[in-house]
């Protein structure tokens, strides 16, 4: 017999104590009229009672031990989500996977029994309790995600609050978790619960009939006089071979110009768009024509958005040991509306000549005009160097140029390859490669993949695998190299592949290009080479406006502006960065978001000033789409209305749907059952396999002690009544109340 007394004891014995002194003195004077024995016996018995309750207070009991049962539970989970309306095969005809779900569950069903709980969930956005397996069976799978993780997680959590053992999780899915990053969170539970998870893996790959167009570049810059080419990629998913109609519409659905493209099944193709250089800025749309059999009409269309850009490109050329190259480059771009040139030719030692955009002719002069510090330099967009440098430059107009392109974003272009004669330490740091000596012949430029995949060949230029190539003059005097920057890109290359000819490096803020030969203007020359059309001028429109892309500044602008991840998911944080390379300071910045569908919903964002560094100023602005769609953004200087402002175009994409991807995760449910000690098992497994899972766990009872008090046996309570009732009897025999 142990104490458990409401009160500690010392509080409590006093206080019983004197309980029962005043019982009893109470009793004595309500009894004092009754004879001597009566009186006696009725405070004997009052006491008796009170110092019983009083002894009730110390709780006297015992500790008993004995066996608790805990029934187990299952959880049974099946995909509802849309991805299981699928085929389980990659054969159309075979039945979908969530047939496949429905036929199991008729099987587990038999598992349950009144020792053995079984709860039957449906997870779309949420898991949904069913009644039993039959009404789980009957669910149409239509849920827009498949929240797997998470699901499964909040039904463990609430068991464990309730005391619960969870025997096993079994997931009839085909794994594709619209957050399958949340698996983690629900690993970690289940191995510290002991709670297997069992894993149904139901589909394959699977690709549904669809035709989806897509492009990689959706704002263009147009400059006056430049030709422009809009693409889109065209994607066949299971639709058989087929030609396709592909349209080009205006802003207001009128239909410009249509192409027939073919593309196999699995297959995708290239379409292109020529357009000329347009006044104004417009949006267009590429769609393709409609197909019947697909299972989507959301992705048929692509929307470009096109800028004209006023401003020119203002480019200087310096050439030491002039050529024809340097000859046909300088008058090719003096012609063209979007450039501005200045260009410097080496006659001699003490004699040079200079040319500008709208010149016809120039009279040789004593002083080169090359600039001679970075400020001079950042009066131009694009540098193009030719050869004899180590007649113009000096080492410190090399540093000068040094920074104009890594620390303001400057472009550089080196048109015939090595620039100088010997060793120029300076210039080594922006070239893109070792030198190592020159490789006699002619070799063709060959266009590597990419060079296509950057976008410069296989739209107005013509692609990889296009014969030209092979037919246009070769270039000379072509340097071997030795080896190349890691952060160098190689878009072209001699025929064996082995020699790298036309390349792009980011050096810095900026870029450097390099055309590793000369005899390119042969292609503007001979007749032979003119037959395919001009691909000399061609070339030159597209690689120049072209190598912008590689900067940190757009030619003609003094502002950058760049979005660190394009596209988004909707409800994600985008952060944009700005850079000024002007003269002084712009004043505030801020960054202006508009719907492309709806520019008058535009909204300002103010831009947090990050500091200057090498004269640069940096600004960081962030913001969260929350509706899919295209936007335009925009830099915006409120103080400096004049000054051009840079734009991108950027697409904010829905959360992945349930048809984005329909091939079965087999790895993610294999993970998920591997990192819980649960099995991954297949539709048709045997009765065997399942008795296994099923089986009662050997810790469904447990010993616990439970504290059984005295006070509530029925002789302790008719004792003390008996006591009360005994000395009432004697005071009313006597005739007191």
């Amino acid at each position: 017999m142990i104490l458990d007394p409401v009160l500690p004891l010392p509080l409590l014995v006093p206080l019983i104590l004197l309980l029962a002194a005043a019982a009893g003195w109470l009793c004595k004077q309500a009894c004092r009229s009754l004879p001597g024995k009566p009186r006696f016996a009725c405070i004997f018995l009052y006491a008796a009672a009170v110092l019983a309750i009083g002894a009730l207070l110390l709780n006297p009991g015992r500790y008993e031990k004995k066996l608790v049962s805990n029934m187990p539970v299952w959880l049974i989970a099946a995909d509802t989500s849309a991805s299981m309306a699928s085929p389980s095969t990659p054969e159309a005809a075979s039945p979908s996977r969530a047939a496949l779900a429905d036929n199991l569950l008729n099987t587990l069903a038999r598992y349950e029994s009144p020792e053995r709980e079984l709860r039957w969930l449906g997870i779309g956005h949420t898991a949904s309790r069913k009644n039993h397996a039959a009404e789980l069976a009957s669910s149409k799978p239509d849920a827009e995600a498949s929240m797997l993780s998470s699901s499964l997680d909040q039904q463990l959590h609430a068991l464990q609050k309730q005391g619960r053992t969870v025997a096993g999780i079994i997931l009839l899915s085909d794994g594709r978790d619209s957050r399958p990053d949340d698996a983690r969170q629900l690993i970690i539970k289940a191995a510290g619960q002991n709670t297997p998870i069992h894993t149904v893996a139901l589909g394959g790959n699977w690709e549904a009939p669809d035709i989806a167009l897509s492009t990689s570049r959706s704002l263009v810059q147009a400059y006056r006089g430049t030709p422009i080419s809009l693409t889109a990629t065209v994607r066949n998913c299971g639709m058989g071979d087929r030609q396709l109609g592909i349209v080009l519409l205006d802003a207001s659905g009128k239909q410009i110009d249509r192409q027939v493209v073919d593309v196999g099944t699995g297959k995708t193709a290239d379409v292109t768009f020529s357009l000329e250089s347009p006044e104004q800025s417009s949006d267009y749309t590429i769609a393709c024509e409609p197909v019947s059999g697909e299972t989507r009409k959301d992705n048929n269309s692509v929307a470009v958005t096109v800028r004209s850009i006023t401003s020119k490109i203002r480019v200087f050329m310096a050439e030491g040991s002039p050529y024809w190259d340097s000859k046909f480059l300088a008058q090719f771009l003096r012609k063209q509306d979007a450039f501005e040139v200045k260009s410097v030719h080496r006659l001699s030692q003490d004699r040079f000549y200079q040319i500008n955009s709208g010149d016809d002719t120039s009279e040789p002069r004593p002083d080169a005009g090359i600039p001679t510090s970075t400020a001079e330099f950042l009066r131009y967009d694009i540098v193009i160097l030719g050869k004899g440098m180590e007649h113009l430059f000096t080492p410190e107009m090399a540093e000068a140029l040094q920074s104009y392109v890594r620390d303001h974003g400057g472009l550089l272009i080196f048109a015939r390859g090595k620039s100088y004669g010997g060793s120029m330490p300076s210039m080594e740091a922006l070239e893109p490669f070792a030198w190592q000596h020159t490789i006699g012949g002619e070799h063709h430029l060959t266009p590597t993949p990419a060079g296509a995949s950057e976008g410069l060949f296989g739209h107005v230029l013509p692609a990889p695998k296009d014969t030209v190539w092979k037919t246009l003059p070769g270039l000379e005097d072509v340097w071997n190299v030795d080896s190349i920057s890691p952060d160098t890109r190689i878009l072209a290359t001699t025929d064996d592949g082995q020699t790298p000819l036309l390349t792009i490096r980011r050096v810095g803020m900026g870029a450097v290009a390099c055309l590793n030969g000369e005899g390119l203007w042969k292609w503007d020359f001979y007749p032979e080479a003119r037959r395919e059309g001009n691909i000399y001028a061609d070339f030159w429109k597209q690689f120049l406006p072209w190598i912008q892309t590689a900067a940190e500044f757009r030619p003609g602008f003094d502002l950058s502006l760049h979005a660190e991840r394009n596209p988004v998911e909707a409800g994600d944080a985008l952060r944009c960065t700005m850079s000024w390379r002007g003269i002084g300071t712009p004043g505030n910045v801020e960054l202006q978001i508009a719907p492309i569908s709806d520019p008058t919903k535009a909204r300002t964002v103010a831009a947090r000033h990050e500091g200057e560094k090498n004269g640069l100023h940096r600004w960081s602005a962030s913001l969260v789409p929350d509706k899919p769609g295209d936007y335009l953004l925009k830099a915006v200087l409120p103080d400096q209305p004049e000054i051009p402002c840079p734009e991108i175009r950027v697409r904010v994409t829905p959360l992945p749907g349930e048809l984005d991807n329909l091939h079965a995760d087999r790895e993610w449910m294999a993970r998920l059952s591997e990192s819980t000690s649960g099995a991954m098992l297949a539709p048709d497994s045997p009765a065997a396999v399942w008795d296994a899972v099923f089986a009662m766990p050997k810790d469904t009872q447990s010993e616990e002690e439970e504290y059984r008090p005295a006070w509530n046996r029925w002789w302790v309570l008719l004792s003390i009544g008996t006591a009360l009732g005994l000395a009432w009897w004697i005071r009313r025999r006597h005739g007191l109340l």
